[in-house]
């Protein structure tokens, strides 16, 4: 191996405990307790979200552990013998990087420092991102009242994080693509769900009055990367094997490590690190899907709070995009209380940044809300 991608099997699967703030170097504070640098304009309000909660939902019953999940161990690439870490090097460096415009909108001085006008500066020298952009913005889900021509004003309507993060999405889109027809359905579907997590975790983070809602939505958007990737190396080179499609997660690790012997978020992890995204970012983003097996007393100090949240808003949107996020209170506290992908949540919304969370899930309105924001082509 060469360049950036030397040292794969030596240190890659290190789950740094170390804070992200976009490549800050020293420890970030956790997002619900930053005090932002830039004001961050509200997200696009989802429909029916106004509706009273209702008053206080019981706390989440204590559960033993699914023998789904006791009988999962979760595979790292030092568990992969060289040949395969070799192969799956390989074909992740035949994935394009990514417009350079990813990395600006990823680095330090832009998440701090840019205003909208540098926002739309950036996009308008990305036409093909832009007419998407626009295209997004435009559709119904959103509601906005007469035309969206102009970028400038898709973030004045919208606000910079939900203009950025749409950004992100489609900028890596140009990352994968694939003449399978089966392999393009589930990048749109993957991609979808990511815009829809990433909405949703910054709505969730504005309501428990976190100061930095716009991190957590982020990490959402990024943490499908590893799972576009396994969807590629799965079309290439096992074109037998089932593609994957949002919905429940611990069945699609199960595949993926049967298939590619790693899950998704690892795959992540060596791909960014190809692209030589910022270090502490790639830890974190790793961190997400990891939440599947990890207790609360397990997760890094002081950032469970904020992986939490990014998790459960993208375990709900790949339900969102499959079709089976339940659109009532009853149901959806019965899929939490019930489904292995939320048996280590629980010990997470016991945190004090979370103490709120439950009660706004059961938001009558809010996941039919969710279900509404998918565009078209994901319905």
């Amino acid at each position: 191996m060469t360049g950036s991608w030397m040292g794969f099997a030596a240190g890659a699967v290190g789950l740094a405990a170390a804070g992200w703030a976009f490549g800050r170097r020293r420890r970030a504070a956790p997002l619900h307790t930053r005090e932002a640098a830039v004001a961050t304009p509200p997200a696009p309000p989802l429909p029916a979200a106004s509706v009273p909660p209702i008053e206080s939902p019981a706390p989440f019953a204590p559960r033993d552990l699914p023998t789904a999940l006791a009988d999962l161990r979760w595979e790292t690439p030092r568990d992969l013998p060289a040949s395969v870490l070799e192969r799956h090097a390989q074909a992740l460096r035949s994935i394009p990087r990514p417009p350079r415009a990813l990395h600006q909108l990823l680095s330090h001085d832009f998440v701090w420092k840019a205003n909208s006008s540098d926002l739309a500066e950036l996009v308008r020298n990305e036409p093909l991102v832009a007419a998407k952009v626009l295209a997004r913005v435009h559709s119904p889900a959103y509601g906005l009242a007469g035309t969206v021509t102009k970028i400038g004003q898709a973030i004045t309507l919208l606000g910079m994080t939900a203009v950025r993060n749409i950004c992100l999405r489609y900028l890596l889109d140009e990352s994968f693509n694939s003449d399978d027809p089966r392999a393009a359905r589930s990048f749109e579907a993957l991609g979808e769900a990511s815009t829809l997590g990433s909405e949703l975790a910054q709505q969730l983070a504005q309501r428990l009055s976190w100061p930095d809602p716009s991190g957590a939505s982020t990490l959402v958007l990024l943490s499908f990367t590893g799972h576009l990737a396994a969807v590629l190396l799965q079309a290439r080179h096992y074109p037998g094997e089932r593609l994957a499609q949002p919905d429940a997660l611990l069945p699609r690790v199960r595949d993926q490590q049967q298939v590619l012997g790693l899950p998704a978020a690892e795959l992540g992890r060596l791909l960014m690190q190809g692209w030589q995204l910022p270090t502490d970012l790639i830890d974190e983003v790793a961190w997400i899907d990891r939440l599947l097996v990890t207790p609360v007393d397990a997760a890094p100090p002081g950032r469970a709070a904020d992986f939490a949240l990014a998790y459960l808003s993208a375990r709900l949107a790949d339900r969102a995009v499959a079709g089976t996020l339940p659109d009532d209170p009853a149901a959806l506290r019965e899929l939490l209380e019930t489904d292995p992908d939320f048996h280590h949540l629980h010990g997470y919304l016991a945190l004090p940044a979370l103490r709120e969370l439950p009660q706004l899930l059961m938001t009558p309105g809010l996941l039919a809300g969710l279900q509404a924001r998918r565009a078209p082509s994901a319905a």
